[in-house]
């Protein structure tokens, strides 16, 4: 699921040419829009928020992603600073999530997206946002860059730029999505983590090893799991 921020009366972030010119709302879309063709293109199934110029609520949104039960939901936006800041000092993409347990889908889509269009990596940034803090699915917001920083900006308004932005996050999801699909017919169960479990509680429980829970998770520090994270459970060997 792909998701523009913003729309209709809510512009989101203005750039140096204010509301004259192309603002958050219509980059997001566009960005959207080519994500959306190029994952079409490669054989994905998409479902979007919105497809023009049209406003849906934080909960509309969220509604949707909770009805559809998408594989992955990513929401693109644009970054900004507060008039009183130094525009120029910060500028930059940005990944945004706020549970990562989803074979660390966070930062293969952060770093992909990087890689993809040349950028300088940031850590990727956890935050209580409506569209990250989800639950039945992996999922991320991108802050493209800044529009308050006039580089940024004059990047972010070049159709070519946004065209490339758009095939970067289709990457992403992709290398994502394959990433997990090699599991899928070894998987014969989901398990929510409780208090108290352990992941060797976990693998006794199901008759599999720890490192099979692991690998299959893509769990780096078998010590470290959430309560109510998701587990998927392979078949025993």
């Amino acid at each position: 699921l792909l998701d523009a921020g913003h729309g209709d009366d809510d512009p989101g972030a203005v750039g140096p040419m204010g509301k004259k010119g192309p603002t958050e709302k219509d980059i997001n879309l566009q960005i959207m829009q080519y994500a959306a063709k190029e994952l079409r293109r490669r054989g994905a199934t998409v479902i979007v928020t919105r497809n023009d110029d049209t406003f849906y609520s934080l909960d509309a949104r969220v509604q949707k992603i909770r009805d559809v039960k998408p594989d992955l939901s990513i929401s693109v936006h644009g970054n900004s600073l507060a008039v009183t800041s130094n525009y120029g000092a910060t500028s930059g993409f940005l990944t945004f999530y706020s549970y990562n347990k989803f074979h660390d889908a966070v930062n293969t889509i952060n770093t992909a997206i990087c890689e993809e269009m040349g950028f300088k990596p940031y850590s990727i940034r956890q935050a209580n946002l409506s569209l990250t803090r989800l639950t039945i699915c992996p999922a991320v917001l991108l802050e493209t860059a800044f529009l308050s920083n006039p580089s940024d900006y004059e990047f972010l308004i070049k159709e070519d730029n946004q065209q490339a932005f758009g095939k970067a996050i289709a990457q992403a999801a992709q290398e994502y999505l394959e990433g997990i699909a090699m599991y899928k017919q070894k998987i014969v169960a989901t398990h929510i983590v409780a208090k108290g479990e352990t992941l060797s509680s976990i693998a006794r429980k199901y008759g599999v090893t720890v490192h099979e829970l692991q690998t299959v998770n893509k769990i780096t520090n078998k010590n470290v799991i959430y309560v109510g994270q998701q587990l998927s459970i392979p078949e025993k060997e």
